[in-house]
């Protein structure tokens, strides 16, 4: 969906995945798409458990703008 959203615009996107559950096997598909792009978005998968390898990768390999997006009628949804 974002992919075709950015086409509509006239920006190149690519979309990478599913990903597994893995903290190197998700570092190294991060930092690839990091070396290769702008901008990097990360949908689904996020969890707020003790195995979510998410955030300590992208705070290894750069910067994370905002973390979490307020949903209704609950969250996690």
């Amino acid at each position: 969906l974002l992919v075709a959203w950015f086409a509509e615009r006239g920006i190149s996107a690519t979309a990478v995945g599913p990903v597994a559950d893995d903290a190197g096997v998700l570092r190294e598909i991060v930092a690839s798409a990091c070396a290769r792009s702008d901008l990097v978005i990360v949908t689904g998968g996020a969890s707020v458990g003790p195995v979510d390898h998410t955030p300590a990768v992208f705070r290894a390999l750069g910067e994370i703008v905002f973390w979490r997006v307020a949903v209704k009628p609950g969250m996690p949804v």
